[in-house]
């Protein structure tokens, strides 16, 4: 499903989206949550459009489709807010909605094997380190 990000002019591809929608109490302004779940972007490479694989979770807040900023959980509740999107307040109904949207995201497969191939970078990385360290103890003696 593809999408697009109007400030970089990039097409991006979604595996999945998963939405929450609701109104203020007075029914005027409707409020949107997005988690999405993008595995390919397609980007002008001085004038070249490649596609670059990727794995990523963008997750957006809107207020009548004006975005929000990014989640803060808050000290103390206020307004039975126990977070805040921008200027979106989030009940801990709302949270824990939010939680399992970006829990069926992170379920994903390929959520997963994004995980696992960071893993095997960071262990291949703390190998290096380690016989580099173990060089430098050589090279020092």
């Amino acid at each position: 499903m593809p999408g697009l990000d109007k400030q970089y002019a990039i097409v991006y591809y979604m595996v999945m989206i998963k939405t929450m929608r609701w109104q203020t109490r007075d029914g005027k302004h409707d409020l949107r949550i997005e988690v999405e779940l993008i595995t390919e972007e397609r980007i002008n490479n001085d004038g070249h459009i490649v596609t670059v694989p990727c794995c990523e979770i963008r997750e957006t807040a809107s207020v009548d489709g004006i975005d929000q900023g990014w989640l803060e959980m808050l000290d103390q509740p206020i307004n039975g807010a126990v977070a805040r999107w921008g200027k979106i307040g989030l009940t801990a109904e709302r949270l824990a909605e939010y939680k399992s949207l970006r829990a069926e995201v992170e379920a994903t497969p390929e959520w997963q094997a994004h995980l696992v191939a960071v893993e095997r970078g960071l262990a291949a990385r703390r190998e290096y380190d380690a016989h580099v360290a173990s060089m430098r103890q050589a090279m020092d003696v």
